[in-house]
């Protein structure tokens, strides 16, 4: 009777836990997976914006350089076009 139990009730019991911890363990490494792909993709994302963030900086620094340029031409007239155009030459030994 015992050996009829075991097999009609214990074995099929014993089955279904393997299974459910087998389930629940693929389960478990399918969560990790999504979360370490979601934090990944959370990195790039917060990399992209600094790297954005520093190329506008510098554009918006250019074109502010750019703006003042002539300003500075008209402050400084004459000698300071010469000047600018003495720099721009090239320097031979």
């Amino acid at each position: 009777m015992d050996k009829e139990l075991i097999d009609t009730e214990r074995r099929p019991a014993d089955a279904e836990a393997f299974k459910m911890e087998q389930l629940s363990e693929a389960k478990k490494i399918r969560i990790k997976k999504v979360l370490t792909a979601l934090a990944e993709a959370e990195k790039r994302k917060c990399i992209g914006e600094a790297e954005a963030g520093s190329i506008e900086a510098v554009g918006k620094a250019k074109a502010e350089k750019m703006r003042l340029k002539p300003e500075d031409y008209q402050q400084y007239g004459e000698a300071a076009k010469t000047t600018n155009a003495l720099e721009a030459l090239p320097k031979f030994s």
